[in-house]
């Protein structure tokens, strides 16, 4: 890729080197308004620019070798790369001037400027412990608040564009892949067992659990702690986790014949499809990774679900090919199913 971004964002993906494969990874979001400026939206372009540059300044001394890309530096590929890294909904065509991002060499961390408020800190975490993760929050927070003061009342805490992330303004986060029970109906009636303190929903529109993925996060940021955010989103989404594990066990014992069906068909798909579209990629790619977990599909060296899930998608797939251009939208969907055919590699059905 020609252009800013290190070397960690193209060599590997947010959910690699993770050990577990229910448990993709997580992700901590800080929210954070400055005292003396106006919220985004009602702030003038000239008051962006120079927010952009006091957080920038204060966030830079406390990363690794961090930067700060401004709209003026970044093109419509590297703006669409960095959503797409970071599985960001904001849409990245308004990410316009007086607005930014904060990057650094672990492909971890991102800090948008003058998006919703004024910072929002996101910070990838990998393992199910989330200790270091937590304390270089509260790091980060800290000295952030030695150089600018925040808005805060006392009666609501943090304040927020958003009134329902007043409080704490902090937002965490779990992505679980958890297709058996997704394909096997039980989450229904799961969810009601988790409680009102996190909400669990897909990543698609209308909540659809693109690539049985499913998101689970904190509903309360307000009147609550950031260790009793922690431990309630920790909990569902160990619950979630461990039942996952025993619908799988249950599909292998039960020999589901069904089930079995839909893994085929996944991988006849990824196999022979001269042309593919993103969701029925994701989808197919979700059901592959069950079939070789349960055993159904000798993997061999074969696709890696936690890279093809952001390799698939459009601004990765440019930097797979290394087009000069923009991959033409006729082209992506042959591309997209030229590449998958590559990774298959030696995979093969043994049902």
């Amino acid at each position: 890729m020609q252009g800013p971004l290190p070397s960690s964002f193209i060599t590997s993906t947010p959910w690699e080197g993770s050990s577990n494969s229910i448990w993709l990874g997580s992700v901590f979001i800080l929210h954070r308004n400055l005292d003396s400026h106006l919220f985004p939206s009602q702030m003038s372009e000239t008051d962006r620019k120079q927010v952009l540059t006091t957080c920038a300044a204060s966030l830079i001394p406390q990363l690794q070798n961090g930067k700060v890309l401004t709209q003026e530096e970044l093109t419509p590929h590297i703006k669409e790369y960095l959503f797409e890294h970071f599985i960001l909904n904001e849409g990245f065509e308004q990410f316009d001037t007086g607005r930014g991002m904060v990057i650094d060499d672990t492909g971890t961390f991102l800090g948008l400027i003058n998006v919703e408020d004024h910072i929002h800190i996101h910070l990838f975490e990998k393992t199910t412990n989330w200790d270091e993760a937590y304390q270089r929050l509260g790091h980060l927070d800290k000295e952030l608040g030695k150089s600018m003061e925040f808005a805060f009342s006392h009666r609501f805490g943090h304040l927020t564009s958003d009134p329902m992330v007043c409080g704490t303004g902090l937002a965490v986060q779990t992505f679980l892949h958890i297709p058996a029970l997704i394909h096997s109906g039980a989450l229904t009636d799961l969810l009601c067992e988790l409680g009102h303190d996190v909400i669990v929903r897909g990543l698609g529109q209308d909540n659809q659990f693109i690539a049985d993925i499913a998101l689970v996060e904190n509903r309360f940021k307000l009147g609550v702690t950031e260790p009793d955010i922690l431990n309630s989103v920790h909990k569902a989404a160990e619950t979630l986790a461990q039942a996952e594990g025993l619908a799988k066990k249950k599909l292998l014992d039960g020999n589901d014949e069904s089930m079995k069906d839909l893994v085929a068909r996944a991988f006849g798909v990824l196999k022979h499809a001269h042309s593919l579209q993103i969701e029925e990629t994701l989808t197919s790619l979700s059901l592959f990774e069950l079939g070789k977990q349960l055993g159904w599909i000798d993997g061999g060296q074969s696709l890696e679900f936690k890279k093809c899930f952001f390799t698939s998608r459009r601004a990765h797939l440019h930097e797979v090919f290394q087009t000069q251009e923009p991959i033409a939208k006729n082209d992506l969907i042959l591309k997209r199913a030229q590449y998958l055919h590559k990774e298959l590699g030696t995979a093969n059905l043994t049902l």
